[in-house]
């Protein structure tokens, strides 16, 4: 099933991971922390749609255009 792919993003630590998960909601992206399983620099996103993963890109650029 090709409808989903996981994908992993490893900041440079957690606060900004933190930082990166607070801006992408903002933006409408939905993401999950990854710190419960001991990766508290990382988020996992389940993208679906060629939409979904365009959303995401735009907000992890406009996330590093502020940072």
């Amino acid at each position: 099933d090709d409808s989903s792919n996981n994908r992993n993003c490893g900041r440079k630590d957690a606060d900004e991971a933190t930082a990166a998960d607070a801006h992408l909601r903002e933006n409408g992206v939905v993401i999950r922390a990854m710190g419960a399983y001991g990766l508290p620099q990382c988020l996992r996103a389940s993208i679906g749609t060629v939409e979904a993963d365009d959303a995401m890109i735009a907000a992890f650029t406009s996330f590093a255009k502020v940072r």
